[in-house]
């Protein structure tokens, strides 16, 4: 139920842009095999104190201690604000993508 509650969170936070971006192509990521960060959100009332951050870099750590070394990661924004936190983060943008009825969508690796 807890889940259920979370998804529905999540799909309101993010409107309609799962329904619009559903039918644009998006690059495969540079490297095979890499694990993919999907949704990491904040709650707006607890925006711009780190958080974001600190759930991201957990991850990695997590990811990378338990293989010993840096795993490839991939993901999606289409937020310009995001990508240059992933970027601080380790990732490099390897393909833009523009439709002219949908946000332009950030293709992001981690090496």
């Amino acid at each position: 139920k807890v889940e259920h509650q979370v998804w529905g969170h999540i799909s309101t936070a993010m409107g309609n842009s799962p329904s619009q971006n559903s039918h644009l192509e998006l690059p495969d990521p540079e490297i095979e095999n890499s694990w993919s960060l999907a949704t990491i959100g904040v709650r707006p009332d607890a925006q711009g104190q780190g958080l974001g951050t600190r759930i991201i870099k957990h991850f990695l750590r997590t990811i990378d201690e338990a293989s010993s070394s840096p795993v490839p990661v991939h993901l999606e924004t289409s937020d310009p604000l995001n990508v240059k936190l992933y970027e601080r983060l380790g990732f490099h943008v390897y393909a833009t993508t523009r439709c002219s009825d949908t946000p332009t969508v950030w293709s992001m690796q981690r090496r």
